[in-house]
């Protein structure tokens, strides 16, 4: 059901039929409430493929459902009323009812917005919790003390739930020492980080000054590559492309096995930094070969199924330097460097598969070092690097088996949308093994019809106040024009939304009503609200504008609008030709 639905054209018919349904039914209930007489509730345009006639109305579903309308009887004092309509003429109805009706349209909008939140909430809202899956070694977060698995509990004072909640608290304050309380292993604890800043877009698209901590939720698995110093671990069994699922010690990992399970790579460095604070000599790997995941494959909260586990022994002795300097607590750095000194590192930079462009020039289990000649030691910093990056053809340098090597590979080419337009960059071809693993999410979730109720509201007047400061920022020139989209680009979002599932269908599509819903009221003068402005300026008058008036007002209307259908037009064609014509052409093969 859902791939059928995820169709673009049944999705966009989907999404802009149901919303304009709701945007004329506003109009078209508040006009009979008040006795005005309608002609004609059309959804759609040009001409019907279906309609009847009830009560001197005609209701119909017009050929092309790219909008929709209710017509009103006697609009214009000398426009002819036909027979059948039933009801006075709408411009004989008071002013405020006339202002009322024109303000359905919008309110209904915005009421199927609270609708939709309201049945969200009581179903329950899905958010990743704000707790840490790993650390950038140097990052500001780093330098914090903050660990992977610590919980975020409040950011000076407000209380912190989502990685949402604490990205934008962080993304707020660049260069602001904040107050964090932090749950770790049951205990709270008080700590104080001051996020770095960046250049980049804010949420409405604007260029601003961010702030950035080094954070992610995504922990790496306990999947290992053989650094260059790996002969002993090559030559003890241990592979690239092994998981971890244990670490023991003789007969002293008991009590710790039941309280530590072993998943990800921070829970591997704790492990490691027990069995040095041991004393120990020699450790005891279980590991599996882990599973190659899948070039579309999304971050999980539970790795797949592994294969039987091998037993694999490694000796310390590269760790006895170290004891005299060691730092008494636990350290990610420090624990970082035992796993090097045994031959280990964890998988995140280590090639899986590749794709069809990028032939033999790399393989199975090469473990990229260098980019461009600068070192690479994260995936965050593999993927800034190729964003800065402007050339299809670059040198790397990668680890194969226990040498390295430097070579030239062709990037693959890329599109990417942002407010601004369409922007080109290069891709590595290639799967990375360690995908991370996210937390399992929590629902925020409304027991009863008020609370839900409460929630919903409260949820729309935040999302039409940004959609407002979005509308402004377009308006006075801090977002490009550039952003704005049309049909193609609703009809793209649309499918997207579906294929994500009914949660997020149904969240862009109270994002979109809000959109609609306010966008009709600025006084475009073909727009509700234009047609609002028409009602205020006879108010202050005293007695209706003239008919010539009325015209000059409708024709200006038409030309702005038309203005406003083409540009957006042109930014979808602009977004979407290259898959247009891929789409096209393989319509024609």
């Amino acid at each position: 059901m859902v791939g059928l639905m995820s169709h673009p054209v049944i999705a966009v018919v989907i999404f802009i039929g149901l919303l304009i349904f709701v945007h004329e039914l506003g109009h078209f209930v508040v006009g009979k409430l008040f006795g005005i007489g309608v002609e004609t509730f059309s959804i759609g345009f040009g001409p019907e493929f279906a309609a009847f006639s009830w009560r001197g109305t005609r209701y119909r579903l017009a050929l092309i459902p790219l909008g929709g309308y209710v017509k009103f009887a006697g609009m214009l004092p000398r426009e002819e009323i036909p027979p059948h309509v039933l009801g006075k003429p709408m411009h004989q109805a008071g002013r405020w009812q006339r202002a009322a009706v024109l303000v359905a349209g919008p309110l209904a909008n915005l009421l199927l917005a609270v609708v939709v939140y309201t049945g969200m909430g009581m179903q329950g809202i899905p958010h990743v919790p704000a707790i840490i899956g790993q650390v950038l070694e140097g990052s500001p977060a780093a330098q914090a003390g903050l660990l992977p698995e610590d919980g975020i509990l409040s950011i000076d004072g407000a209380a912190i739930r989502s990685w949402d909640q604490l990205r934008e608290a962080l993304t707020a304050h660049p260069e602001q020492a904040l107050s964090l309380e932090v749950e770790r292993e049951g205990q709270r604890l008080p700590l104080t980080l001051t996020p770095a800043v960046v250049e980049g877009d804010d949420a409405l698209g604007r260029k601003a000054s961010l702030g950035r901590a080094g954070i992610s939720p995504g922990a790496l698995p306990a999947i290992i590559s053989l650094n260059l110093n790996a002969k002993a671990a090559a030559q003890a069994g241990l592979k690239t492309g092994d998981q971890i699922i244990n670490l023991r010690v003789g007969d002293k990992n008991a009590s710790l096995e039941k309280s530590l399970p072993l998943k990800t790579w921070h829970q591997c460095l704790k492990k490691l930094h027990w069995a040095f604070s041991l004393g120990a000599q020699a450790i005891t790997l279980e590991v599996v070969t882990a599973p190659v995941p899948g070039k579309e494959s999304a971050p999980s909260p539970e790795p797949p199924p592994l294969a039987a586990p091998r037993t694999i022994t490694l000796k310390t002795l590269a760790w006895e330097p170290l004891r005299a300097t060691a730092p008494k607590e636990f350290t990610s750095a420090f624990a970082g460097r035992l796993a090097e000194l045994l031959g280990i590192v964890p998988a995140q930079l280590t090639i899986a598969g590749t794709g069809p462009e990028m032939g033999e020039v790399l393989k199975q289990g090469d473990r990229l070092l260098a980019f461009k000649g600068e070192a690479v030691n994260s995936i965050f910093e593999l993927s800034e690097k190729l964003q800065a990056n402007h050339e299809a053809q670059v040198q790397i340098s990668i680890q194969r088996e226990l040498s390295r090597r430097d070579l030239e590979v062709r990037l693959l080419p890329r599109e990417r949308q942002e407010m601004s337009g369409k922007t080109n960059y290069y891709a590595l071809d290639v799967i990375l093994w360690g995908q991370p693993l996210m937390p399992a999410s929590y629902l925020e979730k409304y027991e009863g019809l008020p609370a839900a109720v409460i929630f919903a509201f409260g949820h729309t007047m935040e999302q039409s106040w940004l959609m407002l400061k979005m509308i402004g920022s377009l308006l006075v020139g801090q977002v490009p024009l550039q952003a704005l989209g049309g049909p193609i680009l609703i009809a793209k979002v649309a499918q997207d939304a579906m294929e994500m599932g009914w949660q997020v269908f149904f969240s862009t599509l109270a994002l979109i009503s809000i959109n609609l819903g306010l966008m009709n009221l600025f006084p475009i003068p073909v727009a509700d609200g234009g047609q609002l402005m028409l009602v205020l300026l006879e108010a202050l008058k005293g007695r209706p504008l003239s008919e010539a008036a009325l015209e000059n007002f409708q024709r200006i209307g038409f030309v702005m609008l038309m203005a406003l259908v083409i540009l957006a037009t042109y930014n979808d064609l602009s977004r979407f030709w290259a898959s247009l014509l891929r789409g096209l052409g393989q319509m024609l093969q």
